[in-house]
This record gives structure tokens, sequence and C-alpha cells, in this order.
């Protein structure tokens, strides 16, 4: 267990730097970069280290790819444990959004996952109460990926994206045109503090009974990352159906919060074949879309100790991220004594 008063954190954007520490590896993998990351991080030595066993760099938004890493040639990966030695450190940490426990770089850099997302639209949180659904599902999606594209193709083919609020960009599928969601200043609950209307939730989860997450990631399975994505749901109330990963439902369980297999199946969860897990999550959203609006209305009144739940679970970690973090927009986040605690 390495302890918190033995790491320096690292700034990935520094005005000794001309370029971002980037979680693909460029301040390492390219010539002209990584002699000047080792001459950044030399600068330390200037610094008491006495008590110091490790330099860290943090990337709050982002997962260092190990993909990436294998590609960085090994001639620079010994510089970095030359300067390492020559400061008298056990190592560099790499901390980042990916939860898999089983990341190794080498004996020198290690990997941290911590779910810095968690918690962040708390300021954001939605009033629960007794909802009036337009639409069954929402899912939304902006960057094109493999899962995202069958999610899509499923609601269409199924029709059920005749009861869903839809979007989708840069559509692969030549039949099937590239679809948004028009957004006006009424559609927003706060004026944002940063971002796009990602990070928060909207009025129009309000107006949808369950929203169709489709994650950063799905087939990379050393990839363990809750995004906002996830997270929002927490502060919109909104019980959601998960296409990521296997075991997300059940990291999410680790971290505290309630998942809906009272309600549907959530086997998917369990499923490690990518075709196989989404043919189970399609499943799951065809018996969702069974069901009719009264019905949906009736579960939605059953679930709602478990959203109050998972709404005050996520302003814990809003707190716990807003005293642990460094990350400019969560120091951006209005003060939390300020922040209306969820209704319980």
């Amino acid at each position: 267990m390495i302890k918190e008063n033995t790491i320096v954190d690292i700034p990935i954007v520094s005005n000794n730097l001309d370029f971002h520490l980037d979680h693909e590896f460029n301040f390492l993998s390219e010539s002209n970069k990584i002699n000047k990351f080792i001459d950044y991080l030399s600068d330390f030595n200037q610094y008491d280290l006495s008590n110091i066993e490790y330099l860290r760099i943090t990337h709050y938004h982002e997962c260092f790819f190990i993909s990436n890493w294998d590609d960085i040639p090994e001639s620079n990966k010994e510089k970095l444990n030359i300067l390492l030695e020559k400061l008298k450190l056990k190592g560099l940490i790499l901390r980042d959004n990916n939860l898999n426990k089983n990341i190794t770089f080498n004996k020198n850099v290690i990997h941290q996952g911590y779910p810095f997302f968690l918690g962040m639209t708390t300021p954001y949180s939605l009033t629960i109460n007794k909802p009036l659904f337009k639409t069954k599902f929402i899912c939304l999606n902006a960057r094109q990926k493999f899962h995202r594209d069958e999610i899509v193709k499923f609601l269409y083919k199924s029709n059920i994206y005749k009861n869903s609020i839809l979007s989708h960009e840069n559509y692969s599928d030549k039949d099937l045109k590239s679809i948004s969601v028009s957004l006006d200043s009424n559609d927003f609950i706060l004026k944002n503090i940063w971002g796009t209307s990602a990070y928060r939730p909207l009025k129009i989860n309000y107006t949808s009974f369950c929203n169709i997450v489709t994650e950063t990631n799905y087939d990379k399975h050393n990839l363990e990352f809750i995004s906002e994505k996830t997270e929002k749901c927490f502060s919109a109330a909104q019980p959601f159906v998960l296409v990521s990963t296997p075991n997300s439902l059940k990291k999410l369980r680790e971290f505290g919060f309630k998942t809906f297999s009272d309600w549907w199946d959530e086997s998917y969860d369990d499923e490690v074949d990518d075709y196989k897990r989404m043919k189970k999550i399609q499943d799951t959203i065809k018996y969702i879309n069974s069901m009719s609006n009264d019905e949906l209305h009736s579960i939605y009144q059953e679930m709602i100790p478990i959203l109050q739940e998972n709404q005050f679970t996520n302003y814990q970690w809003y707190l716990k991220n807003l005293k642990n973090s460094e990350d400019e927009h969560v120091d951006e986040f209005e003060d939390s004594n300020k922040i209306k605690k969820p209704l319980l």
C-alpha cells in the first residue's frame, strides 16, 4: 500500500512544458518529447525528496492505454528508469479512471485507478417526484463506436426508437442518417459551468423512463471505466441499462450504488462474450419496452427509495472528490455547503 505522503503530484500541464502529458503516452514515445519530459522530471530534484518515493501523473477524465505503453521504445523507458534511480525514487505512478486493479506497466511505473467522475453532476441533481414520461427511453450518442452503432440499429429495427429520445452522430450505416437532439436554453436545469450538456442531466431526463447508457468502452475488457454518461443517471434519478464492459454493474455496486435487477434481467453484466452480452442487453431493452406507460410509472414509484439512495451515494462521492481532487473542473463546482442534499 503506497502512502499518500510519499507521493509528489506532477501537473499534466506546465509552463515548463510545451506539450500535454497525454494519456496516449506521446510524451514518452515521441523522440522530440521524451528528453523534454526527462528534463521536466529532473527539475523536481531541486525540492526536498528525502521522504518522497514516487512521482505521480493524474488524468482525471482519461485512461492511460496499456497498448500505447507497449509501443514506447525500450530506450525511452530506460531513460525514465535511469532518471528515477538518479532521483532515488521507487517509481512513477500513472493515475486515471481505469478501475482495473490488474493493470501493470513495469516495476517502476505503477498504475492507480480512481472513479473521478463519480459525484461530478451532484450540483445538478433533479428532484425525485412522480414523473410524466413522454418516452420510455433516452439514448444519447456522439462519437461513433461499434456498440453504439449496434444499439442504434437495434432501436430502429425493433421500432423502439419511436418510444425514445435518440441521438447518434457519424452513423456508419448508409441507410440511417446521423440524428441529433436539438436543445435550447429551456432544456437546461442550471447554467453550465463547463463543457457541454453531456456533463449534467437535462429536463429530457425527466420525461424519459430509462436511460440506455452507451458507455465510453465496450470491448476492451481491461478498461473498467465509469464516465459521466453513467454517473449523471444518479443525479437524474433515472434507472438505466448499461452498455459497457462485463461486470460494470458489479463495479457500481462495489462503490455503493444500487441497480435494477428487482425489475429486469441484469445478467448481461456477467456475460464476457461481447456479442452475447449485446444480445442480452437488447433483450432487456425489449422487455422494458413491452411494458405500458402505466406499468412504468408504477415501477418508477417502487424504485424511488433506490433512486434516492443512489443520489445520496453520489453526493457522498462528490464531497469526497471535491476534497481530494485538484482538477480544475471540480474546483469550479459551487461550495459544497450550498449544494442541496438529495431528497431522502
